[in-house]
């Protein structure tokens, strides 16, 4: 990697009490890694990935090889705590084609699916 890091200066923090975990922390929550992730030909975009593209989205995972939308509002215009209200205030719209991979037919699967 370009940026090396040294990891004997790495100290992990909580507020929670954790001394009695059985397991390793989890590697989301122990900082960086030595790894560099690569995005594989295998993983696609789904067939909605554009109009997330369109409403926002600035992050995203992958999840059954297909890039799942994570993030519409930025950390500086209150990130995530924005979105928990909405989803638990409002009406929030989700890019679930993740889940499982249909195929729509019809004379008005196209317009259906827009």
């Amino acid at each position: 990697m370009s940026n090396e890091f040294d990891y004997s200066k790495l100290r992990h923090t909580t507020s929670v009490d954790q001394s009695d975990r059985k397991v390793p922390y989890n590697l989301r929550q122990s900082g960086p890694t030595k790894v560099e992730m690569l995005i594989s030909t295998r993983v696609r975009k789904s067939p909605y990935w554009h109009l997330s593209m369109k409403a926002g989205c600035w992050r995203a995972t992958v999840y059954n090889r297909i890039y799942h939308p994570r993030g519409y509002v930025k950390p500086e215009d209150g990130g995530a705590m924005v979105e928990y209200e909405a989803i638990k205030n409002h009406v929030t719209m989700w890019n679930v084609a993740v889940e499982r991979q249909i195929q729509v037919k019809g004379p008005d699967a196209e317009k259906f699916v827009d």
